[in-house]
């Protein structure tokens, strides 16, 4: 019995690669619809391993697209070339179009196999706020995965959600380098409120989100207290002369903080490269 097993197995195996060569030759870009005929056809098929042209599925969605096949056929088995695709603990899908069944793959991958995610970067994925929601949840739901996370770049994403999806992270995480450029319309008071006393982020980018003098006043009393802060970038915002002053005071009791950028502001002096190196 435990041979015919056997070669029960080997047969559908040797069968299915065979067919999955000759559909992938044939029509390339669509494959994932095969494996799911595959997989519905016999789903009790115990196929060990699956190797899959790596020129086919050299790019990142159509990894997505099948890992998602593989899912709904409820298969233990992960194709090399997905697998791959998320270096151990990063995921790089930066300047991939995604919508939220792509999501919906990644946060399904990194919780189904328990992935040390340590860095993700989601730029210009062009998510939205569907997708956004999706993370939000995600990390607010899973603190363990959260708390690992020492970079993170969600830029460029068009969602109102954005900052939703940090705060999900950022009380739990072990974030060193944070990018809250363009974050439409988040009051400064709520990133004072959460790095006042941070202890990990190093390197804090909040250029570009129209910030006055009476932002930089509240932010200079978060310089006063965080001493592990050592880049600042404050670029493209609003702030005038009397803004900088406000900054500047609180450097007597900040002894950490080696980079300021106060470029392309409203000061009195040319600021277009206005930046400050106190190493």
């Amino acid at each position: 019995e435990q041979q015919l097993s056997l070669m029960k197995t080997t047969f559908w195996k040797s069968l299915y690669n065979f067919m999955w060569m000759m559909y992938v030759g044939i029509n390339g870009i669509n494959s994932e619809v095969f494996m799911k005929f595959l997989y519905k056809s016999q789903p009790g098929a115990n196929i060990m391993e699956l190797t899959i042209s790596s020129s086919i599925y050299s790019n990142s969605l159509k990894c997505l697209h099948l890992f998602q096949c593989f899912m709904e056929a409820k298969s233990e088995i992960v194709p090399k070339e997905v697998s791959s695709m998320f270096h151990s603990n990063k995921i790089d899908m930066h300047g991939v179009q995604l919508i939220p069944y792509h999501i919906s793959s990644i946060v399904l991958y990194i919780s189904k196999y328990s992935m040390q995610l340590q860095s993700l970067n989601l730029r210009d994925c062009h998510i939205g706020d569907v997708g956004m929601s999706i993370l939000e949840h995600f990390f607010a739901a899973n603190p363990d995965i959260a708390s690992n996370i020492k970079h993170i770049d969600l830029f460029g994403n068009n969602s109102v959600l954005l900052w939703n999806v940090y705060c999900s992270i950022f009380g739990q995480s072990k974030l060193k380098e944070v990018n809250w450029s363009s974050l439409g319309g988040v009051d400064i008071k709520e990133i004072a409120a959460v790095m006042y006393n941070n202890i990990t982020v190093q390197s804090l980018d909040i250029s570009s989100n129209r910030y006055n003098d009476d932002d930089a006043e509240i932010f200079s009393k978060v310089l006063c207290n965080n001493d592990t802060l050592s880049t600042l970038n404050f670029s493209n915002n609003n702030i005038s002369t009397k803004g900088a002053i406000q900054m500047s005071k609180s450097l007597k009791y900040n002894v950490v903080l080696q980079h300021l950028n106060l470029s392309w502001n409203n000061l009195s002096i040319n600021t277009n490269n206005f930046e400050a190196d106190f190493s």
